[in-house]
């Protein structure tokens, strides 16, 4: 089996209002919620943790699209089946 974590090129990307250090800003114009960073990693961490294997041959390969950000997987724990 295999496991594909895929969060799409604008959040991942560089858009400054909804891209990877992206957020929207409130009615003050306050930025608020997630960036496209703290969204992607959440979701591949949680990706990681509910398929991850501590052998590259246990479990499903787990492929996940990064995009172009060269700290896309800064802090992330990663499974040696991804």
């Amino acid at each position: 089996p295999t496991v594909l974590a895929s969060m799409g090129t604008v959040v991942t990307g560089d858009n400054s209002t909804i891209g990877w250090r992206g957020r929207q800003c409130g009615p003050d114009g306050t930025p608020m919620g997630l960036s496209g960073k703290e969204l992607c990693q959440a979701a591949w961490q949680g990706t990681f943790d509910a398929f991850g294997a501590d052998s590259s041959d246990a479990g499903a390969l787990i492929v996940v699209a990064l995009g172009p950000q060269e700290d896309a997987l800064e802090g992330i724990n990663v499974p040696r089946n991804a």
